[in-house]
């Protein structure tokens, strides 16, 4: 029995090296902590209903994944299009970084224009603020330079 579940956890390790997912990715997306994958890893039994979830999640075959038996995937010919899928969650990723990277530069350029403000004794609101969020990111920058320069020629 423990021989099994090596071979069923070596089969995972195949699996997600195919996917080119991370342990923490694949935890993430069949909805288990990246503990609980090292635990697969390590030899740990596999609940019925992980299994399920991977096998329809991925397209796996049930036999290779638990027995190692037949072809990996119950569809040849669906493996690249999860790959392209893969890929597009990857780059949706990095973009969410990087959206919220971005959100917090500006929220802190917001403070270090508020910051010399009211070092200037200039107390009112910060007339930025508004018009950022009405015209997005891509002026928001232009925008501010804009403020700043006028208040200081003020």
């Amino acid at each position: 029995m423990m021989e099994k579940k090596r071979d069923q956890a070596k089969r995972l390790k195949v699996l997600l090296a195919t996917l080119e997912k991370t342990q923490v990715e694949f935890a993430r997306e069949i909805e288990k902590t990246p503990q609980a994958i090292s635990k697969y890893f390590a030899g740990g039994g596999m609940s019925m209903d992980v299994v399920q979830t991977i096998c329809a999640r991925y397209n796996v075959s049930y036999d290779w994944l638990m027995n190692g038996e037949g072809p990996m995937f119950r569809d040849e010919q669906e493996k690249p299009v999860q790959k392209e899928a893969n890929l597009l969650d990857r780059a949706f990723d990095e973009l969410r970084n990087r959206m919220s990277f971005l959100e917090r530069q500006l929220d802190t350029k917001d403070e270090q224009i508020r910051w010399m403000m009211e070092r200037m004794g200039k107390s009112e609101a910060y007339p930025g603020d508004a018009a950022v969020k009405k015209l997005g990111f891509q002026k928001a920058g232009k925008l501010r330079e804009l403020i700043l320069n006028e208040r200081l020629r003020a």
